[in-house]
């Protein structure tokens, strides 16, 4: 297949340059959807079809094997995928000039929580988890993926207890339930994230202290990756209808047991072995209580089973070919 895919970054997306929309590289912890976007494009590379990467705004380095970075769309391709919040091809009437080549478009929020209509949604959406999808009268999902090799697996675990997000999220993603329960149990909660302005990260800061919680600021690359390795667990509370979580996947990838609340698709992404999903202040408790009969073996095998993005790619290339063969059975009608 001939790919034309884009993102509205400088790639890469967790690079010191990389801006969209305004939000500084540091204000997503978990990279964000550009990230799963770069993903894709060497995954779909690395099993064969030719990528175009389409990206407006750059990029600060050479593109990964078997991916071609244009700066302009290409006219010669098979299908077309964007994501959800990248306007910039349809209010350019993108598509209007090429009315016979199929595309997708990803979709990796809800948009009850950007108090946008879920009308929106088209059947040639696909989400990113089976949870989201269900929410807009979809069974199209492909879950996202991430790279094993950008994590650090361990088996033995230092004394704390992990809790990452962006700062400007950190209520909707449940940092006040982590907080009272470190206070109850007694456990040191580690806090870890940025923001884009400083005071909020002096507001948090403040918070942390008065928790006896310890924030750490913004952390990346390999530093992150070695938090999330020595966590005994990610606390992943969080209030929102979590489309597919990528700090989930991070703990897992790291061995990493997770303690997330039932909301969205935390229940779908996390299984019995790997973590706890959880309701009801009891039910954290409990979990937090039995973080040692997660084996973290399990964890990183689930992750690079379901999570990887290799595995992700080959769930869009299924989804490409469908809608392929849809709109060539939809032309010859």
């Amino acid at each position: 297949m001939r790919i034309l895919i884009t993102s509205n970054h400088t790639y890469p997306a967790q690079s010191k340059s990389a801006k969209s929309y305004g939000f500084v590289a540091c204000e997503s912890p978990s990279g964000s959807a550009q990230h799963i976007q770069d993903l894709l494009a060497k995954g779909l590379a690395e099993r064969g079809h030719d990528v175009f990467y389409y990206l407006p705004k750059g990029w600060d380095c050479d593109a990964p094997a078997g991916v071609k970075f244009v700066s302009q769309p290409i006219k010669d391709f098979d299908i077309f995928h964007d994501k959800h919040h990248d306007d910039i091809f349809r209010s350019d009437h993108f598509m209007l000039k090429y009315p016979d080549v199929p595309y997708v478009t990803s979709c990796h929020v809800d948009f009850k929580h950007l108090n946008r209509p879920r009308s929106l949604s088209k059947p040639s959406w696909i989400y990113v988890s089976e949870t989201l999808a269900s929410a807009y009268q979809s069974d199209r999902f492909v879950w996202n993926g991430l790279d094993p090799d950008d994590f650090v697996y361990k088996t033995e675990k230092e004394d704390y207890i992990l809790f990452i997000s962006a700062l400007g999220n950190a209520k909707k993603k449940g940092l006040h339930i982590a907080l009272e329960l470190s206070r109850k149990m007694g456990f040191k909660l580690v806090i870890a994230g940025g923001a884009r302005e400083q005071e909020t990260i002096d507001k948090y800061k403040q918070i942390a202290k008065e928790y006896n919680a310890e924030y750490l600021g913004d952390i990346k690359g390999r530093a992150k990756a070695e938090l999330y390795a020595n966590a005994k667990a990610v606390l992943f509370p969080t209030q929102l209808n979590e489309a597919c979580g990528l700090i989930t996947i991070e703990a897992l990838m790291s061995g990493t047991p997770i303690i997330a609340s039932t909301n969205g698709a935390c229940p779908e992404l996390i299984d019995t072995e790997t973590g706890f999903t959880c309701s009801t202040e009891a039910e954290y408790i409990y979990a937090i209580e039995n973080i040692p009969t997660i084996d973290p073996a399990k964890c990183r095998a689930k992750a690079i089973k379901d999570y990887n993005y290799k595995s992700m790619a080959e769930g869009y290339e299924r989804e490409y070919q469908k809608e392929i063969n849809y709109f060539q059975s939809r032309s010859k009608n």
